[in-house]
């Protein structure tokens, strides 16, 4: 129906997938377009948003956590407060 061949493999079950000669026909004229598209060094996507997760750590002990959302955290091995 969508113009693809399934067949089984030795390993892996039925994974291997190719292009029925018709659909090898719709799609062949398609590609020579990206033939055209060159890849652009230096171009960057959006900028990232910052991190919601805050880290707090214990300053005795060093343990930490981390957080998404400003909490009062407690060490229980020191009975110290934790700090972001």
């Amino acid at each position: 129906m969508h113009g693809l061949t399934v067949e089984q493999s030795k390993k892996n079950g039925y994974t291997e997938t190719k292009l029925t000669a018709e659909a090898r026909k719709i799609i062949e004229p398609l590609l020579s377009g990206f033939q055209r598209l060159k890849r652009v060094e230096g171009v960057k996507g959006g900028d990232k948003k910052p991190s919601s997760t805050r880290k707090y750590s214990c300053p005795k002990c060093k343990g930490s956590v981390r957080a998404t959302k400003a909490v009062n955290i407690l060490c229980i091995d020191c009975n110290c407060r934790m700090i972001e």
